[in-house]
Parts: C-alpha cells; structure tokens; sequence
C-alpha cells in the first residue's frame, strides 16, 4: 500500500520539507525509514525546485536525535535503492567534505579520511 503525496508544495510546504518532528527527523528521514523511493523522489524534486542550495545541503545532512542522516536509515534498513538516490543527489550538491559527514557515523568524524567521488 503506497502513500499518495500532493503535487505541488505552496509556501507553507517549503517549510515542511526542511521541519523536524520531536526526534529531529525530516520528511526524508521518514521517507527513508520506510524505503518510501516514489515519496523521496518526490521531496528531492521539490526540494531542488524550492529551497536555496544551502537549504538543500541543510537537509541531506540533517541528523536526527541518534546523530543518524538519512544516509544511516536507509542503509540500516538495506534500502539500496534509496541510498543509491541519495549517494547521486550528494555527489551533485555537497563538497567531499560534506559527503564524508554525511556517511560517517558521529565516532569518526573527528577521524582524518580522503574521499573521492
């Protein structure tokens, strides 16, 4: 059974993309947690369309209560399709530095690491 997600996302939308519930999760924290692909699609098309490039980097590396992205959630769950979505979104609008943050757990982040992409 599928979620059906409204068209279009008027100005109180664009503040939904970016709010956090009580756990400090995003509408794609939730997405990814339930490997929700059609739903995150969906908030990534609007996000690019709505929010500013900082705003979009704000959310792909927004970190929940447990310090977890949404990077942490869908491989926890073995989403690979998601991740794999998620891995092409990163490489288009973060820095190598930001990807790193974005994949590393909150232990190894004070750890010097070199990545490519």
């Amino acid at each position: 059974m599928g979620v059906e997600y409204r068209e279009t996302v008027g100005r109180g939308g664009i503040k939904l993309l970016l709010a956090e519930d009580n756990d400090k999760q995003t509408a794609l924290h939730c997405a990814a947690r339930r490997g929700e692909r059609e739903a995150i699609n969906k908030f990534w098309e609007w996000s690019t369309e709505k929010l500013s490039a900082e705003e979009v980097k704000e959310l792909l590396l927004a970190e929940d209560f447990k310090e977890q992205t949404i990077v942490h959630i869908a491989a926890e769950r073995g989403y690979t399709e998601v991740l794999n979505k998620i891995w092409e979104w990163s490489t288009e609008k973060l820095s190598a530095e930001e990807v790193r943050e974005l994949l590393l757990a909150e232990d190894f982040k004070e750890q010097s690491f070199t990545l490519q992409h």
